[in-house]
């Protein structure tokens, strides 16, 4: 690969870095714009003051990547790094944040009279299906962590971890006529949770077969454990043992 060749694929990984960072950030606001951002346009009721905080600390997230991409972009290396510390920061408060987040919506049912120990099974679904983003962001966030001396292993795997926790914004992302395809699923289900969870991905994996010529390691890792991760925790940990306790747990910590 002659000079040439290197500055042209080195602008094109840092506009595609910059195009998805902007994308990201710009589909968090399509999914939550009603219920967070615009709340007061569409909603009548307000917002329990954990889950405010909650979504502050997630679209820090998703500015702090457009943040570093940019910095990035214009060779900022001494306060990239500066911002990495707050990025990491950032991350960790996520994991808190959406753990704590998903726990108390089986406390709030147990607290409002429901019978969630009577329906163990059913709020298992509800509890760990919640989480299988944060765990699939969990893995890739701690991951990138411990690889920030290499790069482009770094790079992807904050990308992964931020399109794993774009599925809770795109699932509620209502914006399109509400039409059922096939019988079964939504248009708007079709096209963001379906379409865009697996499209941006598969970006990355054509952006490596140019860039690269050969997909990097870590995409290669990354597309099945974005894909499958989710689906596993929310699929056979809710009828698991380990599964059920937890929630149990949290029914008796009101």
């Amino acid at each position: 690969m002659n000079f040439e060749t290197q500055i042209n694929h080195r602008n094109l990984e840092r506009s595609f870095a910059l195009l998805l960072a902007l994308g990201l950030l710009l589909l968090v606001f399509v999914g939550f714009h009603p219920t967070f951002y615009l709340r007061p346009w569409f909603k009548n009721t307000g917002l329990a003051l954990p889950l405010v905080g909650h979504g502050i600390i997630m679209t820090s997230w998703y500015v702090m990547l457009l943040v570093q991409t940019l910095l990035v972009r214009s060779a900022q290396w001494k306060w990239h790094r500066r911002m990495g510390f707050i990025g990491i920061a950032i991350g960790i408060a996520v994991i808190a944040s959406g753990w704590t987040t998903a726990a108390s919506t089986i406390v709030r049912a147990q607290l409002s009279g429901r019978d969630v120990l009577g329906n163990l099974n059913s709020y298992s679904d509800v509890f760990w299906s919640n989480v299988s983003p944060l765990v699939t962001f969990t893995l890739f966030f701690a991951i990138a962590t411990a690889t920030t001396r290499v790069p482009d292993c770094h790079r992807r795997y904050i990308w992964f971890a931020s399109i794993a926790m774009l599925e809770p914004a795109m699932s509620r992302a209502w914006i399109l006529p509400n039409i059922t395809v096939g019988g079964e699923l939504n248009l708007n289900t079709l096209v963001f949770t379906w379409g865009v969870m697996l499209f941006l991905p598969f970006a990355i994996l054509a952006f490596d077969l140019i860039t690269r010529r050969r997909i990097h390691v870590v995409t290669v890792i990354g597309i099945p454990l974005l894909v499958g991760l989710p689906k596993l925790v929310s699929t056979v940990v809710p009828h698991t043992t380990f599964g059920i306790s937890v929630v149990k747990w949290l029914a008796n910590a009101d």
